[in-house]
């Protein structure tokens, strides 16, 4: 069952009686019901997982933003969690989650995250806008072209998420885009104080694993663990919870 929190802005579902040891965040353009498996097969600790704002039942934020944005409209819900929760991001939620240990660095215990662009994927060339995109937003400026020139060549050239959203929603796409390109993710992990492990699918298309390896590398073993689910995809949180499950037992165990 959905409850409300932040003033009825934001939807969760608790899966157990209880203050939830679990956080689980789902990925973009997804809804809480990506964890449905893995609360059903999680027994004993309560497992609460939410609509991030703008997706399933959450309203869409006031305003555009980034992951800390995200992280703070969450406060309300962090509030109403256990001493020392574990942290659950996918894809989107990952990044989120990691503002969340950024925000409240001595909140939680672990951190859980899988299939999540945390760095640029190694090798691959960051390609500038199109040039009739550039040069439209160039006209643009100076008044030359209507911002609807813009917008079209935005939505020829965008990707399919961007196509997919609109107005604040798809600001925050593009922020959170930036904010990969930035390293600002890897900032984050680096200075959290706690253990984080990757899951990863090994048939990952849209976050291959060598992002999971590079960011493996950089934390170092002692910080980071990178698990690698065989034929596993994008989709663990809802073709895997087992392994997922695993992950979150072993960090109660050491947190």
């Amino acid at each position: 069952m959905l409850t409300s929190y932040a003033d009825g802005t934001i939807y969760g579902s608790s899966s157990l009686e209880g203050k939830p040891k679990v956080l689980a965040l789902h990925g973009w353009g997804r809804s809480y019901r990506d964890f449905d498996e893995l609360c059903s097969i999680e027994k004993n600790l309560p497992i609460l997982s939410v609509d991030l704002p703008g997706f399933g039942e959450s309203l869409p934020p006031e305003k555009s933003g980034g992951s800390l944005w995200y992280a703070e409209m969450l406060k309300p819900i962090v509030d109403q969690l256990d001493t020392r929760p574990i942290l659950v991001g996918h894809s989107f939620g990952g990044r989120v989650a990691t503002a969340l240990i950024e925000l409240f660095p001595d909140r939680f215990g672990g951190l859980v995250l899988t299939g999540v662009p945390l760095i640029i994927t190694p090798g691959k060339v960051v390609k500038k806008p199109p040039m009739k995109l550039r040069l439209a937003k160039i006209a643009n400026k100076y008044k030359l072209a209507p911002a609807s020139l813009v917008e079209n060549y935005r939505n020829a050239y965008g990707s399919l998420d961007y196509k997919n959203a609109s107005g604040v929603m798809r600001q925050v796409l593009v922020t959170v885009i930036a904010e990969t390109n930035s390293g600002l993710y890897m900032d984050w992990l680096m200075r959290a104080k706690l253990p984080v492990v990757l899951l990863w699918g090994e048939m990952d298309l849209e976050i291959p694993i060598s992002v999971a390896k590079s960011v493996r590398d950089s934390l170092g073993a002692d910080k980071c663990e990178l698990r690698i689910v065989e034929k596993g995809s994008h989709f663990l949180p809802t073709e895997h919870p087992i392994e997922i499950k695993t992950a979150i037992h072993d960090l109660l165990k050491v947190s």
